[in-house]
């Protein structure tokens, strides 16, 4: 058989390499499509799909590494967007947290206050100074926020 056909501009083949096993000079009359044209033709046909089948065996394998590349990124998307929503998560509760603690803290700081606030109204006798002289005695009270001095002779 031909070991090269080629198809020229024309559309004419042009066989390269042809070896012959037998060569009759008469046609066989019981097989119609017996001829060396056929034969010819059916090996072009044949060496042209083997080469549109080798071109898209590459086009699939770029393919399937395009796919395979589209596959990974959607795979590290998919973990980014994870990783993502569990801060979001984790940043939600801190706010949480810290809003509870900023609400403790400040309820803690207006009992404070408040206890400083009742302590400067009412200070019993006992806490408040006494200073005596010689002359008489000196005496300092605090009622309700305010400072009273007297002498008592």
């Amino acid at each position: 058989m031909a070991e090269e056909v080629e198809e020229d501009a024309e559309g004419n083949f042009i066989v390269k390499g042809i070896e012959f096993v037998e060569l009759s000079l008469c046609a066989i009359p019981g097989d119609s499509d017996a001829t060396i044209l056929r034969t010819l033709a059916e090996k072009f046909d044949i060496q042209k799909s083997n080469e549109e089948i080798k071109m898209e065996t590459e086009e699939v394998k770029e393919l399937k590494e395009k796919v395979a590349k589209f596959e990974d990124l959607a795979k590290k998307t998919e973990e980014l967007l994870s990783k993502v929503t569990k801060l979001i998560e984790q940043n939600e509760e801190d706010k949480k947290e810290k809003e509870e603690s900023d609400k403790e803290e400040e309820e803690e700081s207006e009992e404070e206050s408040d206890k400083e606030e009742e302590e400067e109204k009412v200070s019993p006798k006992s806490e408040v100074p006494q200073v005596q002289e010689k002359e008489g005695k000196l005496i300092t009270e605090r009622v309700n926020g305010k400072l009273t001095i007297w002498r008592e002779y």
